[in-house]
């Protein structure tokens, strides 16, 4: 397979530098007037208001079944999507915001974010990215499928700084 590629002198060892072909110049931002995830969250959201933006599947019922190994397994029934726009995904995220700075969440304060991986989880994500871009605080993600001793460490990790105060 030939490596195409545009020899150019940046210092150091020699090298090749790719790029998109589309794009006649390198790219500063990921999206044109959006510098961060928060602000390109929120530009998604502006210009794609009325738009499904994430779906939810309502839980119906839980059956464990029995592999031949012995082995147990959930096997979960779940409904239809239940869609949130982008507008309203915008909203739940301001009012997750307000929440905070409500409850007293201040700078360089710790914060866990525990939830199942679905919508409500990735809108209050993007409350929190702009605190960990500015590194206003530290931010564990703590996922269900961890295991138990592992969730305690890390929300141990998470609330440290409230728990010695």
């Amino acid at each position: 397979m030939t490596e195409r590629g545009v020899a150019v002198e940046v210092g150091g060892e020699p090298g090749l530098t790719k790029r998109n072909h589309r794009y006649p110049k390198l790219l500063e931002t990921p999206w044109e007037g959006a510098v961060t995830l928060a602000a390109l969250f929120e530009q998604v959201c502006e210009r794609h208001k009325a738009r499904p933006a994430f779906g939810t599947r309502k839980f119906i019922k839980k059956e464990a079944e029995v592999a031949a190994d012995g082995r147990s397994f959930d096997k979960l029934t779940l409904g239809s999507y239940d869609w949130i726009t982008f507008e309203e995904a915008f909203k739940q995220a301001c009012n997750f915001a307000s929440g905070l700075v409500a409850l007293g969440h201040g700078k360089g304060e710790r914060c866990a974010l525990f939830a199942e991986t679905r919508a409500d989880w990735f809108i209050s994500l993007q409350v929190i990215i702009p605190y960990i871009s500015c590194k206003c605080v530290q931010v564990h993600l703590l996922f269900i499928f961890l295991g138990m001793v592992f969730m305690c460490f890390l929300f141990c990790r998470a609330v440290s700084a409230k728990i010695s105060q």
